[in-house]
This record gives C-alpha cells, structure tokens and sequence, in this order.
C-alpha cells in the first residue's frame, strides 16, 4: 500500500508519496519506478537492500532517477534468514531541487534536508519503524531510541522550520488501548509540535495495511508534518491498486 501527500508551500507544490515494496523484486522495482513518476519524491521502506545495491531501484528505468537511502544489513556478516528493512528516498533527476544528506547513527531512519529554489529548506525523515508488539519490550525500546533520534536531528537543525517524516510508523493510532508505540508517537507528536496528516479534514485514508491471514486492515503508514505545515497539506489519501 502507499500513501500519497501533497503540500503548498507558497507557490511550490510537491507531491510526496511512500511505499512498503517488501523487497526488489522486478516486479516492486518496475512498480516503484512507475509511482516515482506520479510525484516528486518516493519514501520507500524494507528495500532489502545493502547499501552498495540501491542502484538496483533505479536500474533501466525510462527515466533518469536519483536514490539515496540506508540499508539495516551488515556487509560484513553473511545474511541469516531473509534480508530485512532498509529506506531508500527517489525521486526524477531532472527536477529543480536539490538534497542534503545528513548522517544519522541509526539504520532504521534516513534523514535529508530538501533544499527548493527561493523558498524554506525541509528536513525530511524516512523511517521504518520495528513492529507494534506489546509483549516485546525491545521493540518498544527501539521504538524510543528511533524518536529520539529524530528528535535530536531535529534540534541540530534547528534552523529548518520545516519537517515531513514519513514510512512505515508500524502503528496504528486509532488503537491506542491495545498499542504499546501509538502513545509514544502520540507523546513525541506533542512535545515537538508536529502533527499526523491523518488529522487533515477530509482526507482519503482508509487503511494502508490488509493482514491477509486474519482479514484485518490497520493504518501504520503515515506522514507527520511540523504543525504551521499542516494548514498547507491540500490533499491526503491512500492508493489501493
């Protein structure tokens, strides 16, 4: 599933869409190559990919696209079991802005700063955050130590007013009673002043995960955006194709 979000920022619009590919396969590649057309940058999580592999997103696509990203594999240790996360940021390179890579100690997040012609920067996060398990305390642990991060990101830039985090957030806000990480995006939300787009008026968000085996449908995927961000979000929805 993905999400698409698109923001005015006085007379710059951007079209920011994200996407869970599970992989790259041909088939993800070819799909995510398709989508990056469709907006101006692609958040994109569980790459499975090393880092030296991440032009394998942008291989023999029509067009000429730039990949930044980081991989939650070790080079250096052989793979055990499937390969696992990693995130990845596209988008076409012929477009007129430019990013700024900034190094996170972290490898479920990757933090840039968007820099548009004659208007404010934006800091960007691409996150991929561990699963939603009450009973798994380590989770809850990582889950911290990620928004912490963030936030520290946040306070050595403070300069940047504006701040879009994106990707896979592994919760479902709606459920807060039966969560044991809703409550601390809830509380990260409120201490930095940031708010979940699910929150725009009319927006068009049904669900962006269907667990196949039970049937049941969660929202994790979100965009959270600084609050005076917020009023400039025109649209907000969820493609289910």
């Amino acid at each position: 599933m993905d999400a698409s979000h698109a923001t005015d920022i006085g007379r710059t619009s951007l079209k920011l869409c994200s996407w869970n590919s599970r992989g790259h396969a041909a088939d993800r590649v070819q799909y995510l190559q398709g989508l990056v057309q469709r907006c101006d940058l692609l958040f994109v999580q569980e790459t499975w990919l090393h880092d030296f592999e991440l032009h394998k997103l942008t291989a023999n696509s029509r067009d000429e696209l730039t990949v930044f990203g980081v991989s939650a594999m070790d080079p250096s240790q052989s793979l055990r079991g499937r390969p696992h996360g990693g995130c990845a940021l596209l988008f076409r390179s012929q477009l007129s802005f430019s990013i700024s890579c900034v190094n996170v100690d972290c490898k479920c997040l990757f933090a840039c700063i968007l820099n548009l012609p004659n208007m404010p920067k934006i800091l960007l996060f691409n996150v991929y955050m561990p699963c939603d398990e009450r009973y798994r305390t380590e989770n809850t642990e990582r889950y911290e130590e990620i928004l912490a991060t963030i936030e520290s990101v946040m306070a050595l830039h403070s300069d940047v007013d504006q701040v879009i985090i994106a990707g896979d957030f592994n919760t479902d806000p709606s459920r807060v009673r039966h969560s044991a990480h809703s409550p601390l995006l809830a509380d990260f939300c409120a201490r930095n002043s940031m708010r979940l787009c699910l929150t725009v008026e009319g927006h068009g968000v049904d669900y962006t995960y269907e667990n196949e085996a039970t049937g049941a449908y969660s929202i994790l995927d979100h965009f959270v955006v600084n609050e005076a961000l917020l009023s400039s979000v025109v649209s907000y929805a969820c493609i289910h194709e």
